[in-house]
């Protein structure tokens, strides 16, 4: 039962390779914003730290941070917001020693030989990507590459797609689980080749969209593969993946 007046109760984990920091993860909660909460204890080799909470309301706002000795740090970003009617089935994966948005990789640019032109590919890493190395993403994949996230390579200048601002503001709501994403650049007047698979003879184009398909998905292995796919962190089906995969 909840106490302290408190009518809803339950478990939130907190996974965080400490290593040798000499530090501890503890909360703090809009109940007393001043007061750490101790995990009940750690487990899973110690890195995964699962608190119990408790509120008058069916939510509760909560803020990771990493003590060590007299410093406190605070995960970068907004309160996270804990719904207490909720399984403990989303754990936080926080970061404090990274900044609050996402980054981007090194732009790629590689040539393919089954279509015979070079592409351009793009990729979103969320915050804290490489400090909690504990943490397993999806990965999306995107067409039209040039008009994701820089305004100044859209089809129409200025007019891009913020997605790495999208990104940003659902990953720190929780309103979205962070994410890769990968942006892989039209080409231009092959576009019409590459998307659609079907030949348009009034269009005089179209048709090489399996070709694309199938660059596509070699790409994401070979290029992409260090961020997407470090030590099968992402892809655990990845062996299968290789398999059936050829430029």
């Amino acid at each position: 039962m909840a106490g302290d007046g408190a009518k809803f109760r339950r478990t939130l984990r907190v996974i965080y390779p400490l290593g040798d920091s000499g530090g501890r993860i503890v909360l703090r909660t809009e109940r007393d914003w001043s007061r750490d909460v101790l995990p009940d204890a750690p487990e899973e080799g110690g890195h995964t730290f699962t608190f119990t909470l408790e509120s008058e309301r069916p939510f509760l706002y909560v803020k990771p941070c990493l003590r060590v000795g007299e410093e406190l740090r605070f995960a970068p970003g907004t309160n996270k917001l804990i719904l207490m009617t909720e399984p403990d089935e989303r754990p936080i994966y926080p970061h404090f020693l990274s900044a609050p948005g996402g980054r981007f990789a090194p732009a790629i640019a590689f040539d393919s030989t089954r279509l015979g032109r070079e592409h351009r590919i793009r990729i979103y890493l969320p915050p804290g990507y490489s400090e909690n190395v504990l943490k397993r993403y999806p990965v999306l994949y995107m067409q039209d590459g040039q008009n994701l996230f820089e305004p100044e390579r859209a089809f129409i200048p200025g007019q891009h797609w913020r997605l790495r601002e999208a990104a940003d503001a659902a990953i720190a709501e929780r309103a979205a689980r962070a994410m890769i994403i990968v942006g892989i650049d039209n080409t231009g007047p092959e576009r019409i080749d590459e998307y659609t698979p079907t030949h348009d003879a009034s269009k005089k184009g179209g048709g090489r969209a399996d070709d694309y398909g199938r660059m596509f998905r070699y790409a994401g292995l070979t290029q992409c593969g260090p961020y997407c796919y470090v030590d099968r962190r992402n892809h655990p089906a990845l062996n299968e993946f290789e398999s059936c995969v050829a430029e």
